[in-house]
């Protein structure tokens, strides 16, 4: 799958579903293997707007991920708002697991894990640097992540992206 930043002036837009779509076809990309990723300041302005949109987007296979979980006042409240294929793991908590097993962090990832496998969501946990976090997230069932340790941003055909993200690969080793 590909996943998509998608911000709240994107979501906005009336015809943003119509023109995504045009772009995945002319690019070949199956609907189905797109994500749009967006943020809880997305979803705070205009709810319902974004929701629809989502929901349209939903109807041709385009699923939604809720990028840097954890960090917002209501994060719960939009598992059931949203219909999500993802949730990203911010790497505020990611990055605590490197000082050990038994820290408020590790229980949030833990928690975050448990309640994503109960609604049948995947989980992405970013910014993983170290082993340590990652072994740590690989013990707790986290099969993938992105950050530095498993990939650094690539120039896309002898091209430099100005601010490309880090891939998102299986954590397994």
């Amino acid at each position: 799958f590909m996943t998509l930043n998608v911000s709240a002036l994107h979501l906005g837009s009336a015809d943003f579903d119509a023109r995504l779509l045009e772009l995945v076809g002319r690019c070949g990309l199956a609907p189905g293997r797109l994500i749009a990723e967006v943020t809880e300041g997305a979803l705070i302005e205009t709810p319902e707007s974004v929701r629809a949109m989502l929901e349209r987007l939903r109807s041709f296979g385009v699923g939604a991920a809720l990028d840097d979980f954890g960090t917002g006042y209501s994060s719960l409240s939009y598992l059931h708002f949203l219909t999500l294929r993802m949730l990203k793991i911010d790497r505020e908590f990611v990055c605590e697991l490197n000082k050990g097993s038994n820290t408020s962090s590790t229980r949030v990832v833990a928690a975050i894990l448990a309640l994503a496998r109960a609604l049948d969501i995947q989980v992405i946990a970013e910014g993983i640097e170290t082993e340590a976090e990652r072994d740590a997230l690989l013990a707790m069932g986290c099969e993938m992540g992105q950050g530095y340790l498993l990939g650094h941003p690539e120039p896309v055909r002898g091209r430099r992206m100005p601010h490309p993200p880090p891939w998102t690969e299986t954590l397994e080793a």
